[in-house]
């Protein structure tokens, strides 16, 4: 499972890494494998791709889930390089 991790421009983990972390433990307690991505930009990244200047609560769930594919893109492009 790969789950995307939110970490600030500096490097640093957001605010919402400790919701994160207790996700993805709980994941791992019910056997699966969990793999950190970072998802730095990817909801500003989708909202262009989107045509939409920013992200808003409108239209949210489509930014969401193109994210989501990013991040995983991202991860599956990261996988093949270091093959």
């Amino acid at each position: 499972m790969v789950v995307g991790r939110p970490v600030r421009s500096a490097g640093e983990d957001s605010g919402l890494w400790p919701e994160i972390e207790k996700f993805a433990l709980r994941l791992r307690a019910r056997g699966l494998n969990v793999v950190f991505e970072d998802e730095a930009f990817t909801s500003a990244e989708a909202a262009d791709l989107l045509g939409r200047r920013r992200p808003s609560t409108r239209g949210k769930g489509a930014v969401d889930a193109l994210a989501a594919s990013l991040i995983l893109k991202q991860y599956l492009d990261r996988l093949a390089r270091d093959a």
